[in-house]
Formats: structure tokens, C-alpha cells, sequence
């Protein structure tokens, strides 16, 4: 998880460098490989804390579920005014 993070770290930090406008206007819409990024770590939080014995699991199973939601959910449709 620790590997995860820091490779996320990494990304934005060259993410930033490389176009700052770009990188706000991505963080701020909904990007499915991003999201899917989120998942990824909700998984092996899971694994993890399962394996430990840890109760922690189920606050992981909690952000699965809240990220799957979303990624499932339409963005609203907003008109463009001309």
C-alpha cells in the first residue's frame, strides 16, 4: 500500500511539472483509470488488513464500495450555453 502511494505521489508530482492547468482540470472531472487506480488500493487494503486480523478491513470494503458507486454512477449531463 505504501508502494501505491508513493507511485501516486510520483504521478502527480509529474503530472504538476509537466501542465498545472491540466492536471487541476483532470482532478477535478471524474477519470475512470484514476478511479481505477482507487480501487486497486481499496483491494489491497482488504487483503492487508484481513490478513493481519485487523478490523480495519471493513473500513476498506466501505471505500470499495463508495468508489464502485461512483465509477457506476452517469456524470450529469450539463448543457453548454452558446
Amino acid at each position: 500500500m505504501g508502494l501505491s502511494i508513493l507511485v501516486m505521489l510520483i504521478s502527480g508530482i509529474v503530472s504538476i511539472s509537466k501542465d498545472k492547468k491540466g492536471f487541476v482540470k483532470s482532478a477535478l472531472t471524474p477519470n475512470i483509470p484514476f478511479k481505477f487506480f482507487y480501487v486497486l488500493t481499496a483491494a489491497a487494503g482488504i487483503v492487508v488488513g484481513y490478513s493481519m486480523n485487523s478490523n480495519i478491513y471493513k473500513f476498506w470494503i466501505f471505500f470499495l464500495v463508495l468508489e464502485i458507486i461512483a465509477i457506476l454512477t452517469p456524470a450529469p449531463k450539463i448543457e453548454k450555453i452558446q
